[in-house]
């Protein structure tokens, strides 16, 4: 959860710099849908669950994690406001990894 933040600022930065419009941003674009998938596994919340609580279909919230399209601002903030509102795991789940 904590890298989330740090992630959508530096989109937001570039975005409103105009710089890294391309290739670039669509990596931090990427490693943000990884680390919401990664949080969102460790947490146990259902990929539907998550789609709702941001406001999306849940095979978009599925290419999003994977970086097959990007997000908006808007669906990054709702998903990061869904992550504070809900409490952690006291035992992180065991993420099975493909």
């Amino acid at each position: 959860m904590s890298e989330l933040r740090p992630l959508l600022a530096t989109i937001q930065a570039n975005l409103a710099s105009h710089e890294n419009l391309g290739r670039e941003l669509a990596e931090e674009w990427k490693a943000f849908g990884a680390a919401v998938r990664h949080e969102r596994l460790r947490r146990g919340i259902s990929i539907r669950k998550m789609a709702l609580a941001v406001g999306i279909i849940k095979t978009s919230l599925d290419y999003k994690e994977r970086g097959k399209c990007v997000w908006t601002i808007a669906e990054a903030k709702r998903a990061i406001k869904y992550f504070d509102s809900v409490k952690a795991p006291a035992e992180p789940v065991e993420i099975e990894t493909p």
